[in-house]
């Protein structure tokens, strides 16, 4: 009886979540989406963003976040430190160290090597879920501030649908398009040129300067294909 009563609350809870989105489609925005705060008031605010607001502030690329209609992609202090510990890999296998520490003071020494690449978080372009939705096979290619080549995408989920036979449930994706985009079948692609895509895991923050999206906490930093250290 308690575990059907479990199942039914998560049910509701669910339902809620379908009903509250337009078009029956769940996004893993939040409930509401409108905020009175700008773009990097927001962020600023929000202590899962600290580490890497501190990386963009002295970029000098608060402008650009807080720039009218533009698209932010923000990464979280999650994959800020998981990169800091992958350059610590990198280099204690260069130098045979095991031993040897890389941390944030570090990165923040090595700063001119990789501000620019924040800029690949910032698309010029108003781009919500609505576009999205009647945009061709639900896909938009454009550029980041930093110039290179990215698609923003509704990719179709089997997420909850196990609760909600018949929804129709789409995730907003964020991918890195190296030497055009790769076939479905990417694999005979070269590693080195098959596009990088992640997941938002909250989306359609509508900030009074543009749409704020959060990449997943696993996002590999600049898109780098280094293998995720778990230590």
């Amino acid at each position: 009886m308690q575990n059907n009563m479990k199942k039914l609350i998560y049910i509701l809870l669910l339902l809620v979540t379908v009903y509250s989105c337009q078009d029956n489609l769940i996004d893993g925005g939040i409930s509401s989406a409108k905020v009175n705060k700008t773009t990097v008031e927001y962020l600023s605010s929000n202590a899962k963003f600290d580490t890497v607001m501190i990386l963009f502030k002295k970029a000098g690329l608060l402008d650009q976040l807080d720039k009218l209609n533009s698209t932010v992609f923000i990464p979280t202090n999650y994959s800020v430190n998981q990169y800091i510990k992958q350059i610590q890999a990198q280099k204690q296998a260069a130098m045979n160290d095991e031993n040897l520490k890389y941390t944030f003071n570090d990165l923040l020494n090595d700063f001119d090597l990789f501000k620019d690449s924040l800029k690949m978080y910032v698309v010029n372009q108003y781009i919500d879920r609505t576009k999205l939705v009647v945009a061709t096979d639900g896909k938009i290619e454009t550029k980041s501030l930093l110039g290179n080549d990215v698609e923003v995408s509704l990719v179709s989920t089997k997420l909850y649908t196990e609760w909600l036979p018949g929804s129709d449930v789409r995730l907003i994706h964020y991918k890195s398009v190296i030497n055009g985009l790769d076939p479905t079948d990417n694999s005979a692609t070269p590693v080195a040129d098959r596009d990088v895509d992640n997941i938002c895991q909250t989306t359609g923050i509508l900030t009074t300067t543009g749409v704020l999206n959060v990449l997943e906490d696993t996002h590999n930093l600049f898109f780098n294909k280094r293998a995720r250290i778990t230590n």
